[in-house]
């Protein structure tokens, strides 16, 4: 069976001081490894990140 990589965009809560650890936690959750990740917009009380795994 092949492996796909996947790109998606997510919405996580924003932290007070924003971390690399806090958000590969936050992503390690739900995706166990990413191979990488970007914030690509911060707001109020939200980071949206473009995350990219391998299924």
């Amino acid at each position: 069976m092949s492996k796909q990589i996947i790109s998606v965009t997510i919405m996580i809560n924003k932290p007070e001081s924003i971390t690399t650890e806090y958000i590969e936690n936050e992503l390690t959750k739900k995706y166990k490894a990413p191979l990488r990740w970007a914030i690509i917009e911060s707001k109020n009380d939200k980071l949206k990140l473009c995350i990219t795994y391998e299924k």
